[in-house]
């Protein structure tokens, strides 16, 4: 059934769709693969704007897969929405990374270690013959 003409999208929902269909998912798979309900995949389709968590996730995705349009729209509407203000792409691709592995660090520290090897990589490519000097070291027990 074809959309009726008073839906217009907004840019978030675009971004959203334009990365769903960039990596080749249905509703139903992009669904599957977030771990959520359809129902939240159309939804944000229709102008409703994803929780934090998941936002950071389509953010993660979209630099994964290099959507730079929707990475950027996504960006935008994290930092509006949470206050952030980091200015440089390579800032806001570093704190994603940090926050990613700080997530994963108390639930699953070989994931927080694969963040942490991915931003090495991407330090080693953005800066050639830089150190990529980023560790994760377990902190000494007392």
């Amino acid at each position: 059934m074809p959309r009726p003409a008073s839906i217009v999208k907004n840019e978030l929902s675009a971004a959203i769709i334009e990365l769903r269909q960039h990596l080749g998912h249905s509703q139903q798979s992009w669904a599957n693969l977030l771990g959520l309900s359809i129902g939240a995949v159309a939804r944000w389709e229709l102008n409703q704007r994803p929780d934090r968590p998941i936002l950071k996730r389509l953010i993660e995705l979209a630099m994964e897969h290099d959507v730079g349009n929707a990475e950027e729209v996504l960006y935008r509407e994290y930092q509006r929405e949470f206050g952030l203000s980091l200015e440089t792409p390579f800032a806001r691709d570093a704190d994603l990374a940090l926050q990613a592995a700080i997530d994963l660090i108390s639930h699953d520290p070989p994931g927080a270690k694969r963040v942490l090897h991915g931003l090495r990589r991407r330090i080693k490519q953005e800066f050639p013959g830089t150190p990529a000097v980023v560790q994760l070291k377990p902190r000494d027990k007392k």
